[in-house]
């Protein structure tokens, strides 16, 4: 029922806070950095909108705070004593393992890069001055355990992991799929998942092209009925916009080219009850303008962006005042987020690896959610991604700011 689903969201959301305080108490991370998190994730309107339904939202990003919290606790297992670090590095490794299973089953896409990034981050084990033995115990280990991470997956997702990405994890396959894997294999995922989402183009928060990015008509050359000789037409390359063109040919004379006069009448404003949508101009079809367009409403307020010509999204059903609120805090934490790595950045921060996981997953899945979806409503429900690994920056740099602080650990020493 939805009182058992708002339960469970309640008991996400507390788990999530718990994460985040316990995580920050045990580095001593400051009380006011570690209220960015806590804030976003207790206060921003989707957030609370989320949790109040029975969806999956909350949930996934408590798994998503989860498996950071695991990936970083197994890659620091690494630096204890031999004789103590082996209950550690086994627990952790099988809450990373266990994560990934229950992420791969709600959301395929952000498991796949999650196990990416993190292979990423726990290859860093290997780059410490140790003996023979050790380095090949730790190749061993990290085998293993990337095998483990890649077919959890594939079991996990099912059919719903596209061929490519499938066979990329169980190379083995290989021999018997015949579409294209590789980059080719995930690019053409990416844009198969575009389009399948602009087929819903009758609903009423699509994302549009504004003028800014509209496509610009090309000239193509069509046959005249009147003559043989070709007049101009305009193509247009929006599906959802209908042109009328009306060419009328000039008399031909023997040093006269015909000359074409075009009429071309706009498509009636699917959205007449909203005067800021009257700039739709249909769906973007390049790759650039799907970046731009997506980055505008990801990051910006609906106002603003359709006053700059940037997109052009209508409907909403009376509710674009709260897309607007969560949107402007949305930017606020994301503004205060980079303000705090900048700084720690400069103070050494970029020298752990588990900066570099956030950084790459929090960059990864702003450019999928910007490309991929053309509706604004499922874009906000998505943006919650974005946001679980984002604020966990802010407590991640200042971490490794003071850690710098305190002496090396016996195992980071340098070999005698």
């Amino acid at each position: 029922s939805v009182a058992i689903s708002i339960l469970l969201n309640v008991a996400v959301y507390l788990g999530m806070s718990l994460l985040i305080v316990r995580w920050a108490a045990r580095y001593k991370v400051p009380a006011n950095v570690t209220a960015l998190p806590l804030f976003a994730v207790g206060y921003l309107p989707s957030w609370i909108l989320w949790a109040l339904q029975p969806l999956k939202d909350a949930y996934f990003c408590f798994l998503i705070v989860l498996f950071a919290f695991a990936v970083d606790s197994f890659v620091r297992a690494w630096k204890r004593p031999a004789g103590k670090r082996a209950a550690s590095i086994i627990g952790n490794g099988l809450l990373v393992l266990f994560t990934t299973h229950l992420l791969a089953g709600v959301r395929w896409y952000y498991a796949a890069m999650a196990i990416v990034a993190a292979f990423l981050v726990c290859l860093t084990i290997l780059f410490v001055r140790q003996g023979g033995r050790e380095l090949a115990l730790r190749v061993c280990v990290l085998l293993v355990f990337a095998f483990a991470m890649t077919q959890i997956f594939v079991l996990s997702a099912g059919p719903y992991c596209p061929t490519p990405i499938a066979t990329m994890m169980q190379p083995w396959k290989l021999k018997h799929v015949e579409e294209p894997v590789g980059v080719r294999g995930v690019v053409n995922v990416v844009e198969e998942s575009r389009r399948n989402l602009d087929r819903y183009t009758s609903a009423g928060t699509v994302i549009r092209s504004g003028h800014r990015t509209e496509d610009t008509p090309a000239p193509v050359k069509i046959a005249s009925s009147r003559s043989n000789t070709p007049a101009l037409a305009t193509k247009s390359s929006s599906p959802a916009t209908s042109a009328i063109v009306t060419t009328t040919q000039a008399t031909l004379t023997n040093t006269t080219a015909p000359v074409a006069k075009e009429v071309v009448k706009r498509p009636l404003n699917p959205f007449a009850d909203d005067a800021l949508a009257v700039a739709a101009t249909g769906l973007p079809r390049t790759p650039k303008q799907r970046l731009i367009t997506g980055t505008a409403a990801l990051l910006l307020p609906r106002s603003i962006a359709v006053r700059l010509e940037l997109v052009s999204i209508g409907g909403g059903r009376g509710m674009m005042w709260f897309a607007e609120l969560d949107t402007i805090l949305f930017d606020i934490v994301i503004l205060a987020v980079i303000g705090i790595v900048l700084v720690s950045l400069r103070r050494g921060a970029w020298r752990d690896p588990f900066v570099w996981y956030l950084i790459v997953m929090t960059t990864a899945i702003a450019g999928a959610i910007a490309y991929t979806i053309s509706n604004y409503g499922t874009l906000l429900r998505h943006r919650g991604m974005l946001v679980a690994t984002a604020v966990l920056l802010a407590v991640a740099v200042r971490r490794c700011v003071d850690e710098r602080r305190q002496p090396l650990e016996p195992s980071e020493m340098p070999a005698p």
